[in-house]
């Protein structure tokens, strides 16, 4: 839509699917759009305008300062600083009398007077009063208006559909007018032009498509202070702004929010389903890890904000890709995302290799090695016999030698299913190969042998 100079510096108006084309047209209406006069407007020698037929021959001598072409039999004329209309024989029609005239167009013309616009109709009946500064284009009966510096929306008949009480109004989605106003934004139904929230809020982001839903975030400003919320593309509040913060909607429809320095999350019916009571939280697949100061850490649900451990942990945090570990009174273990004890919380150190975890626990008969298995946290190896068990990496992520004296012979070897394959009674291992080791015992001497694993 074009603006009126006055305002193209200030104000953007954009177009939209307001239900916006042309007017509704009555029998009367029509009777004028018929009428066709082959008349056009010229410079005459006298510096006045005239008007001249296909033929180029006067038929309206020059006398107007300006004019305009002929539109439903009549055409828009000035005389001084003053506008009317002619009929074909140069007759007025409606009398000079206005500041500005446009062409009529289904049985009315856009006229100013006193620099306020209006519409009349052929018998100069002010059809919508003259009292807007400004009227934009019209689409299905409705138009962009200005009042006092204010833009709002008028029906044909100039009656305020939505009210002239902002600076600005724009297309925001498919569903909502954007209302801008003293630097706040609010919004109305594009479809019957309700205003749904009043200019209290900041410019809303979008904060992810859900389904076919898109869900924007509400920032109330409340005197120097924001207060966050959500709303949905219909300019429905779904979640209240009374937050201090709040973050992205993740995959299971939860969103973080903040009170102060606490962490919560609301759903998308706005229920707080993980209270507003945590120092923390950490998104480890479709899980949340919550830190509680008083209450340790906890394992939730990040769809539905159920708490799935049975007990709160000194500690939780990302292991693996299937597994959390878990601190208890100075002990580690692991834990499913289901909130189940995979390993109990009873070793000192915890480290993966391959497809195992090391694990390691001081004893009353000193320190003992174990191993897990490194996707399910299921124990291999107690933590009772071996004083070492080293890297499965001389073994190419098979086996590991074991030790059942402190890092000294005999030595033996485990898979990494946690069995062990060749006893500890040996002195050197030098090579495993198609189901056997090569090795050499005390009692052999320098002879080594090749001996069957015990798969």
């Amino acid at each position: 839509m074009k603006l009126a100079p006055i305002f193209a510096a200030t104000l953007l108006i954009s177009f939209m699917t307001i239900s916006c084309g042309k007017q509704t047209k009555t029998e009367e209406v029509s009777q004028y759009e018929n009428i066709t006069v082959d008349l056009y407007p010229y410079l005459c020698d006298n510096g006045k305008y005239g008007y001249i037929d296909d033929s180029g021959d006067t038929k309206i001598d020059g006398k107007y300062d300006s004019a305009k072409d002929f539109s439903e039999g009549l055409a828009a004329v000035r005389m001084g600083d003053r506008w009317g209309y002619i009929d074909q024989d140069g007759d007025f029609a409606i009398a000079l009398g206005y500041d500005s005239a446009e062409p009529f167009d289904g049985g009315r013309a856009k006229v100013q007077k006193n620099s306020l616009y209006g519409y009349i109709d052929h018998n100069n009946n002010q059809v919508i009063a003259c009292q807007f500064d400004e009227i934009g284009d019209w689409t299905d009966g409705k138009a962009y208006a200005w009042q006092n510096g204010k833009v709002g929306i008028i029906d044909d008949a100039g009656a305020q559909l939505l009210r002239c009480a902002y600076d600005e109004i724009k297309p925001f989605n498919d569903n909502l007018l954007l209302l801008y106003n003293d630097n706040n934004y609010g919004f109305a139904s594009s479809d019957d032009l309700e205003e749904l929230l009043p200019c209290n809020y900041s410019w809303p982001e979008s904060r992810c498509d859900t389904a076919d839903v898109v869900y924007y975030s509400l920032i109330e400003k409340i005197g120097d202070d924001r207060k966050f919320g959500l709303m949905d593309e219909q300019g429905h509040i779904v979640v209240e702004p009374k937050y201090d913060a709040a973050f992205e909607i993740d995959e299971g429809n939860l969103m973080r929010v903040m009170l102060g320095d606490k962490i919560g999350y609301v759903n998308l019916n706005g229920q707080e389903v993980i209270p507003v009571e945590f120092e923390g939280s950490d998104k480890v697949g479709n899980r949340y890890i919550l830190h509680h100061n008083e209450n340790g850490y906890s394992l939730a649900d990040n769809r539905t904000g159920d708490i799935l451990t049975k007990e709160a942990y000194d500690l939780l945090e990302p292991y693996n890709d299937n597994l959390i570990l878990a601190k208890n009174n100075g002990l580690y273990g692991l834990i499913d995302f289901d909130g189940n004890e995979a390993l109990k919380c009873d070793y000192d150190q915890l480290r993966s290799e391959y497809d195992v975890i090391h694990l390691w626990k001081e004893t009353p008969a000193g320190g003992r090695a174990g191993l897990a298995n490194r996707s399910t946290g299921k124990l291999l190896v107690e933590c009772d016999k071996y004083t070492k068990i080293e890297s499965f990496d001389r073994y190419n992520g098979e086996y590991a030698i074991v030790y059942t004296r402190s890092h000294v012979f005999p030595i033996g070897l485990i898979n990494k299913h946690g069995k062990e394959v060749l006893p500890c009674k040996y002195m050197y291992i030098y090579r495993v190969e198609n189901g056997k080791a090569e090795a050499r015992a005390q009692e052999d001497g320098v002879n080594s042998k090749w001996i069957p694993l015990n798969e």
